[in-house]
């Protein structure tokens, strides 16, 4: 008789704490917010890389209380001039798209850690030969993208978090149209937002 109530008690409380944890784990998650990027490449002669700044996007879908899979885009844009060999960039844009698994430990403060591969389209205007004969162009190309990293949400209510920092390692993988090569971008990218949640 002991037996069968101790067996009936571990039952109830497994099955409170399953249903705790599905209640703290939404099916999906919808993130957007301000993005902030600094990249470099090593043919760049300006040092410390060039700012873009933009926006970022991501839908996850968790498969459980610990794993979910990411779909993220982001847009960058950038109006500092940079030069590498014979062209002088006057401004350059970003759209990059990513997919990869995201490890996040639940809760009211909620951490998490991704890593999205995926591919980007750089699209930049300048001045081909500037000093010289120099004459207006432009170019578009396109790329692999890599990002790694992490962040920190704060639950707010059941519905809606805040995304204080996400913190990723960025590398694009471009070749330019126009002018010299511009070779691999990397560096960092950092966004915060907000994020609505459906269970």
């Amino acid at each position: 008789m002991r037996l069968r109530l101790v067996l009936s008690l571990l039952s109830t409380v497994a099955s409170a704490s399953q249903l705790v944890a599905q209640s703290e784990t939404p099916r999906y998650e919808i993130f957007g917010g301000y993005s902030y990027s600094r990249l470099a490449t090593s043919s760049v002669s300006q040092g410390g890389g060039t700012t873009f700044n933009g926006w970022n996007a991501s839908v996850d879908r968790n498969i459980n209380r610990w794993l979910g899979v990411v779909a993220d885009v982001s847009g960058h844009s950038s109006s500092g001039s940079f030069s590498e060999g014979f062209f002088l960039t006057t401004s350059a844009n970003l759209l990059a798209y990513r997919f990869g698994p995201k490890f996040a430990r639940r809760g009211r403060i909620t951490p998490f850690g991704q890593a999205l591969v995926g591919g980007v389209r750089l699209h930049r205007e300048g001045i081909d030969f500037p000093g010289q004969s120099g004459r207006p162009a432009e170019g578009t190309t396109n790329g692999p993208a890599i990002t790694a990293g992490g962040g920190l949400d704060v639950r707010a209510t059941d519905s809606f978090a805040v995304r204080v920092v996400q913190a990723e390692y960025s590398f694009h993988g471009v070749s330019d149209t126009i002018g010299q090569l511009v070779g691999n971008m990397q560096g960092v990218r950092i966004s915060f937002g907000v994020v609505f949640c459906f269970r």
